[in-house]
Order: C-alpha cells, then sequence, then structure tokens
C-alpha cells in the first residue's frame, strides 16, 4: 500500500489521470489525501468529482473553490462572481454538459460536504490555505477538526481563514524566521501540507520549507502548469504533463 498527497486539481481530470498514471496508483489498495480545490478554471469537474468518488482510500480537505461548488451543487445557482471571475464557469458547464439531474448534484453535494476544513494523520497536518501565524495554533486546530460545512449557503459569506490564509506560506516563500512562528511549528511536531498558494518557479516544483516544516503543492495546475502528488512515504513528487499541452 502506497500513501500518496495531491496537490489543487481545478477541473484539470487529464492532469489527475495523468499522475496517477505516472503513480502507478490502486484504486483499491492506496491512499490519495487531497489539499481541495477539485473545480474551477479547467472544464473536467465533475468527472475529476466521479474518479475521486471510486478511490476506496480517499482523504481530502475542503478548499475555498470547493465552498462556491458546494452552493451550486446544493442550489443549483452560484454566485456572480465565482461564475466570472473564479472560473465557475467552466465547472457549471461541465455538470451541464453532462447532463446532471437534481439526484446526481445532491449525491455530490454529499460526497463535497463530508470533507473536513482540516486533516491529522501521522507525522502531518493537512490543510487548504495554511495556518494563520498569528492564530492559536493549539485552539484553531481541534476547532476545525470538528466544524463542518454549514447546510445553508456559503457563497455571501467570507469562507474560513483556513482556507484561504497565506501567511505561512509567504514567510517560508520569503525565508523569513519569524521566532515565535518558528516555535510555534516546532510545537507542532507535524509537516505542514498545504495548496492554494502556486508559488512555484519555472521547474514548476512545489515549495518546499524544512525552517517551517511546510509543503505547498499547488503547482499551478489550475493556471496551465503541473499537477503535483507526493510519495508520503519517500517524499517523492509525482507531475503531471503540462496542464496547458493536456488540453490543447
Amino acid at each position: 500500500m502506497a500513501r500518496y498527497v495531491l496537490g489543487d486539481v481545478h477541473g484539470a481530470y487529464r492532469a489527475l489521470c495523468d499522475v496517477l498514471e505516472r503513480a502507478s496508483f490502486s484504486f483499491e489498495d492506496d491512499e490519495l489525501y487531497f489539499v481541495g480545490d477539485v473545480c474551477d478554471r479547467y472544464p473536467e469537474t465533475y468527472e475529476t468529482l466521479g474518479l475521486m468518488m471510486g478511490i476506496r482510500n480517499f482523504y481530502p480537505v475542503l478548499g475555498n473553490h470547493d465552498l462556491y461548488l458546494l452552493d451550486y451543487l446544493l442550489s443549483g445557482a452560484w454566485d456572480d462572481f465565482w461564475y466570472a471571475r473564479k472560473g465557475g464557469d467552466a465547472t457549471v458547464a461541465s455538470f451541464e454538459r453532462a447532463g446532471v439531474g437534481k439526484h446526481g448534484l445532491l449525491e455530490m453535494a454529499s460526497f463535497l460536504s463530508s470533507w473536513p476544513y482540516i486533516r491529522l494523520f501521522p507525522g502531518y497536518v493537512m490543510v487548504h490555505g495554511g495556518l494563520p501565524v498569528d492564530s492559536d495554533w493549539d485552539v484553531l486546530i481541534p476547532d476545525m477538526l470538528f466544524k463542518t460545512v454549514r447546510d445553508d449557503l456559503v457563497f455571501s459569506n467570507d469562507p474560513p481563514p483556513v482556507t484561504v490564509d497565506r501567511s505561512l506560506v509567504l514567510l517560508a516563500y520569503d525565508g523569513k524566521k519569524r521566532k515565535d512562528v518558528l516555535k510555534k511549528v516546532k510545537k507542532l511536531s507535524r509537516r505542514i501540507i498545504v495548496g492554494h498558494s502556486p508559488l512555484v518557479g519555472k521547474d514548476c516544483m512545489p515549495l518546499v520549507s524544512t525552517d517551517y516544516g511546510i509543503v505547498d503543492l499547488d503547482t499551478g495546475a489550475g493556471w496551465g502548469m503541473r499537477l503535483t502528488m507526493m510519495d508520503l512515504d519517500t517524499g517523492q513528487f509525482i507531475q503531471s504533463r503540462l496542464v496547458s499541452e493536456l488540453y490543447q
């Protein structure tokens, strides 16, 4: 059994298939952790969710884009900002093209609403955006572990900070050493796996900081770059071909 963690997909189903094939991923035996943002920008969110529903050992967290998607799945309506500015038009089109009816939308909403905001597993904490550097992690992490997605629509409200906060990622990216944050990281004693922030170079490699114990797996799949998956046991990165080339 192998264990992998996957970066932001953003509807790039072809990239997801590519990276799973490159890893020889087993849908029955292997484990797949996912940092969130299944939808938007690329045109195959419906297919991507369907594939994820077929993975026996699948352990995701919610991304900020996923909250907009959940609104749509529950209501059949969408936020205009999401639709026009965040790639939601591609997501809606994928469901309309597939002819998904109300029952199918609600089935996928049930799947998506079961995703937590934060997940702990041996040696790691996984969250979509990051752990806000000025918050009390001893309070934040237990609180978010048991927080569930609200039953009402969420697109009119601000998303939870852990889905969008980039403060820890930016510290790691800039190489700045804040003693108070380094102390929190040491006390946490877990590697922090995030997505959300495509802070990558031309080589499309993930951001890895040993000082802050953080790995940012968003390597820009939603912007035409690569989708990245990490082997949790070896630390090896497996990457798709350029998404822009897969969707030419």
